[in-house]
């Protein structure tokens, strides 16, 4: 298996040390080559969704470029997204001329983890009693636990007939005030959260996202933490055996 990801606040996106390697110098992107990996891997997974929309589509175009050029073309290329369809980076998937490789457009809800994403800083606000609803707290929150995303992934890889997008989250999305609540509960039962006020929250905090995995469900995915109650407690957990040695 292939990433393609972003390397914080450094200029590289990686393709993998056995493909080739795409390096940004300002505006200026190349690709580099190695004829030695012609014979391409089975899946390629670009997860450069967090660079600005520009940077986006010529990292795509890229990818889509060294898939046109193997010998033998994987299987499956993968192009993440964030749960909102971005139309002219989904496009430039389409618009690459790979025939023989099938393309999933993956639409990602933030992935929880302990150790990256959006799940540290949820952490944080309840272990300083900041926990409370954010906002109104009536704004959806959707959401994917690490273990799921991973799993999710593989099951994708080998669903030979599931191409387009595929919402990637969680079942349950719920509201900010019960998500904080159950994170708080996960943390310490008797963990009070003060509330924070919208004009303090950055903006992608307060949009209320509210979808469903209707494909993958369709497919025949069970989900090992639909819900966020057993998905906040192994978070938790993982955290504390990281931090609380």
């Amino acid at each position: 298996m292939m990433i393609a990801e972003t390397i914080k606040h450094a200029p590289t996106l990686s393709l993998a040390a056995t493909l080739g390697r795409v390096t940004a110098l300002g505006r200026a992107m190349e690709l580099v080559w190695e004829d030695r990996c012609a014979d391409c891997q089975h899946v390629v997974i670009n997860l450069a969704a967090s660079l600005v929309p520009a940077a986006r589509l010529v990292t795509t175009q890229l990818v889509g470029d060294a898939i046109g050029q193997c010998r033998r073309a994987p299987r499956v290329w993968m192009n993440a997204s964030f749960s909102e369809p971005d139309e002219a980076w989904e496009g430039c998937v389409y618009s690459a001329d790979t025939p023989a490789t099938r393309k999933v457009l993956l639409r990602m809800a933030p992935v929880m983890s302990p150790e990256f994403g959006p799940f540290p800083h949820y952490l944080r606000l309840v272990r300083w009693g900041l926990g409370g609803e954010i906002g109104s707290g009536e704004q959806y929150v959707d959401w994917i636990h690490d273990f799921d995303f991973l799993r999710a992934v593989e099951f994708l890889a080998g669903q030979e007939e599931i191409e387009g997008a595929v919402h990637l989250t969680s079942p349950c999305p719920l509201p900010n005030h019960r998500f904080m609540a159950l994170l708080r509960d996960a943390w310490c039962t008797s963990y009070f959260g003060l509330p924070i006020p919208g004009w303090l929250a950055p903006a992608k905090v307060l949009r209320s996202r509210r979808v469903a995995p209707e494909r993958l469900a369709a497919a025949g995915f069970e989900f090992h933490f639909p819900g966020w109650r057993g998905a906040s407690e192994d978070l938790v957990r993982r955290w504390r055996q990281v931090h609380e040695r």
